[in-house]
């Protein structure tokens, strides 16, 4: 895949039996391969108060992280049947983050990848909902 890319991030909370939120992130960033490992790395701006979180993918065979930095800074493992626990912090203050993954599945062509992750949120030990993040990657300039 080439350096220039394009990501899209479609993700979907459960938070009850008709309570769910979605989100949808299209940005551009940077892949390369490192030490095993694939680095996808982009910018979200908050549409709030145009504050910039800059976003780092890690692929690995065994796991997924996704570390965020910036107003708010989080260290998110997804390791398939395994439940992980970060501090997310936050202006706001810090929440104890519980990640349990389910499903993780990994698609790659030669100028594309997609990435399917299925897990259970937890927010200072509460159970608060069931997530699904889709994110695709294409080489820029493709279709």
């Amino acid at each position: 895949m080439t350096k220039d890319i394009i990501v899209s991030i479609k993700g979907l909370q459960s938070l009850g039996a008709e309570d769910n939120d979605s989100v949808e992130l299209i940005s551009i960033g940077t892949y390369k391969e490192e030490n095993d490992k694939k680095i996808i790395s982009y910018e979200e701006v908050d549409e709030d108060n145009q504050e910039i979180t800059n976003v780092k993918i890690l692929i690995s065979k065994e796991q997924i992280e996704i570390m965020k930095s910036g107003a708010s800074q989080v260290h998110m493992v997804f390791h398939e049947n395994q439940k992980t626990t970060s501090c997310y912090q936050t202006p706001f203050g810090d929440l104890m983050m519980g990640i349990d993954t389910t499903k993780i599945k990994c698609m790659e062509q030669e100028e594309a990848m997609m990435i399917l992750l299925e897990y259970g949120l937890d927010i200072n030990y509460n159970h608060v909902a069931d997530c699904d993040i889709t994110i695709k990657v294409m080489a820029k300039g493709k279709n």
